[in-house]
């Protein structure tokens, strides 16, 4: 019988994720996980790229050992009434 293990930490260890924050729109996306805080790092450029393509601004990035909740987060729209 064949065993598959989908996006499971390894035993005491977390996974690590590319953390990217844009201003415009505002928003944080995880992308990931990867065994190791060096391979996030080889992927992370072409994930700044397509957010680039698809027009987001003032990006900045971050190597994070962690489980994200969500893997997009969106600033919640304030409505005024």
């Amino acid at each position: 019988m064949k065993k598959i293990i989908i996006n499971l930490p390894r035993l005491g260890q977390g996974n690590w994720w590319v953390e990217i924050a844009t201003a415009h729109p505002t928003c944080v996306y995880y992308f990931g996980p990867f065994v190791d805080a060096n391979e996030a790092s080889i992927m992370c450029p072409d994930y700044v790229e397509d957010l680039r393509q698809e027009g987001a601004q003032d990006i900045r990035t971050r190597i994070k050992h962690c489980y994200p909740a969500e893997l997009t987060q969106w600033e919640e729209e304030k409505l005024i009434c």
